[in-house]
């Protein structure tokens, strides 16, 4: 039996109440720079019962999530252009769902092949796979 890789431990800011992980998410949107966000979260944490939060921690979550938002923007722009190239018609109802259909696919998609390890040839089905799914899509 092959061995499944193993994942590391839980990051910081990933074990902290859903609550700070959300104000910490709102922060890093607003471009509040991180030792600002440190500054505010330190009462927070302390009242709580809470480590403070150390900046390189917040560095590597700001890090992680921008890659995560990027990958989204690109999903985004994929789908636009696949709706173009097959005649569908995104200021139509039909063509935004196809839209979101697709951009929920494709950010699906890349993030598990950035976070797992996959052959090249896993991903040329995939992209395979996504392109006739948006084929299909557009002549239905």
């Amino acid at each position: 039996m092959a061995e499944q890789a193993k994942r590391g431990r839980m990051s910081r800011i990933r074990r902290l109440p859903a609550d700070l992980r959300d104000l910490i998410d709102r922060l890093l949107a607003d471009g509040l720079p991180q030792t600002e966000i440190i500054e505010q979260l330190q009462p927070l944490l302390e009242a709580r019962g809470e480590r403070p939060l150390s900046p390189p921690a917040l560095s590597r979550y700001a890090t992680r999530m921008e890659s995560v938002a990027k990958r989204f923007r690109e999903s985004r722009e994929i789908a636009r252009v696949w709706c173009q190239e097959i005649g569908g018609r995104p200021d139509t109802e039909f063509g935004q769902a196809m839209i979101h259909l697709i951009q929920t696919l494709a950010f699906e998609v890349s993030h598990k092949l950035a976070t797992e390890e996959h052959t090249p040839e896993d991903l040329v089905t995939t992209l395979k796979d996504l392109s006739l799914l948006a084929q299909r899509l557009g002549s239905a």
